[in-house]
């Protein structure tokens, strides 16, 4: 897929932040178009949606390591500051413990309600020890969710979502 170079400059105030609009449907689609369009994000988003389609399955630790550091990287989730607590063959053998019997990816299929918080629960450990990875997760799960079932039943959610979501009015 050839994407275009765009750019939403026009779009965007002095700090390099998107002007606050309205949050419609129709903005929240215009706004996926141009990140679609943008030759950063949008080639990312191709190159996510293209693993997780192709290896749709949450059942070999290769494989779900594979999308565990796309996934990191491409979302500046930065999982390695975490590395001395949290391995990236740990986080990819608690996805695969959350898949007997294939259960973890017939939640992901009917975005499950609880599942982002139960990833979490899980990279943080029964003890507490482990790190609070909620944001990995709910990418983890939209990513999959979306590209794999062609679904909506998740958001991303992370640190610029909690900086401007309040930003946006309530009506």
């Amino acid at each position: 897929m050839e994407l275009n170079n765009y750019s939403g400059a026009d779009r965007l105030s002095s700090h390099g932040l998107a002007k606050m609009e309205d949050l419609t449907l129709e903005n929240i689609r215009n706004w996926h178009l141009e990140v679609a369009r943008d030759n950063k994000y949008g080639k990312e988003e191709q190159l996510i949606k293209r693993i997780l389609t192709r290896y749709p399955q949450n059942d070999d630790i290769l494989t779900v390591a594979m999308k565990i550091a796309v996934i990191d990287v491409t979302n500046s989730t930065q999982l390695s500051k975490h590395k001395s607590k949290l391995s990236l063959f740990d986080i990819a053998n608690i996805i695969m413990s959350m898949n007997i019997d294939g259960e973890l990816d017939k939640k992901l299929a009917s975005g499950n309600e609880t599942l982002v918080s139960e990833l979490a629960r899980n990279f943080k450990g029964e003890n507490g020890s482990g790190v609070n990875l909620f944001s990995f997760a709910s990418k983890y799960c939209c990513y999959h969710n979306y590209f794999v079932y062609g679904k909506d039943d998740y958001s991303i959610y992370d640190n610029v979502v909690a900086t401007h979501l309040h930003e946006y009015p309530l009506k």
